[in-house]
């Protein structure tokens, strides 16, 4: 499903706090034409609800991901029907089976201390909104993917916050709103508060440019807290206790590709 790419309409968050586990169908993680294609937004999102998700782990890149950001999980290298194992052989992995996942279940059984009653922590959120993922522009769900690639790439530790359960926001040091075109007022007023007493917040190019109903707003969503959110350089400010920086546009190719990178990365 790779429930908080942005990119599924499914409200995944109304039925992950529910359950244990869930699936994450698709291809598995690889690195291909020089860029890496991950599930970690799914893993990520299970993590918070303390689900384990199921992926297809058919070599190397796909298991090590797994072992590293899943919730106690090795995900799916084989079927077992009847007395038969089928291990799983995806057209990304030459219809060849790695022997590296059969070292990886024997390691994980192995060394099961660094997995049991093992804690995210990180200080960086990234908001996500349902809204945003079902109705909200193309361009901007790519951003958004684009800018959690980077952090991911760039070895920045963050978690995933969904907006109808976002928690507590002063547990997070940094709220990172990237392209988040549609944000619900409710959480836009939350957002602003958490700014002014003391949080720290990123937000990039259409940013709360429309409620949850898709209906404009002028002035654009926290506004107030920048005293000129149209200009065309980025702009930092100090509202309140909080510090707040406005990057006016992620750039990303014209065909864009979960995997890509920005091109203002560093920016």
């Amino acid at each position: 499903l790779f429930a908080a790419v942005g990119i599924g309409p499914v409200d995944h968050t109304r039925q992950r706090e529910w359950g244990g586990a869930f699936w994450a169908e698709g291809h598995p993680s690889r690195l291909a034409d020089g860029m890496v294609s991950s599930r970690f937004r799914s893993m990520m999102l299970g993590r918070y609800f303390d689900n384990m998700v199921f992926v297809y782990t058919s070599d190397r890149v796909a298991m090590a991901e797994s072992m590293a950001y899943n919730l106690q999980c090795i995900g799916c290298p084989a079927w077992v029907t009847g007395n038969e194992i089928t291990p799983y052989l995806s057209s990304y992995s030459a219809r060849k089976f790695d022997p590296y996942v059969l070292s990886s279940i024997r390691f994980f059984r192995r060394e099961q201390q660094y997995y049991r009653d093992a804690e995210v922590i990180a200080d960086i959120g990234v908001l996500n909104t349902y809204t945003n993922t079902a109705y909200g522009p193309k361009v901007s769900r790519n951003r958004w993917a684009a800018v959690t690639q980077a952090l991911f790439q760039g070895k920045v530790p963050f978690t995933l916050v969904p907006d109808r359960c976002p928690g507590d926001l002063k547990r997070l040091r940094v709220l990172v709103l990237a392209d988040l075109a549609l944000i619900p007022d409710k959480l836009v007023e939350a957002i602003s508060q958490y700014v002014r007493q003391g949080g720290g917040l990123v937000m990039t190019g259409r940013t709360a440019e429309f409620d949850d109903g898709n209906h404009s707003r002028q002035p654009r969503g926290l506004a107030d807290l920048f005293a000129d959110l149209l200009a065309d350089k980025p702009l930092r400010a100090n509202p309140g206790k909080g510090r707040a920086v406005y990057i006016p546009q992620i750039v990303i190719p014209e065909k864009f590709r979960l995997g890509m990178l920005p091109e203002n990365r560093a920016e």
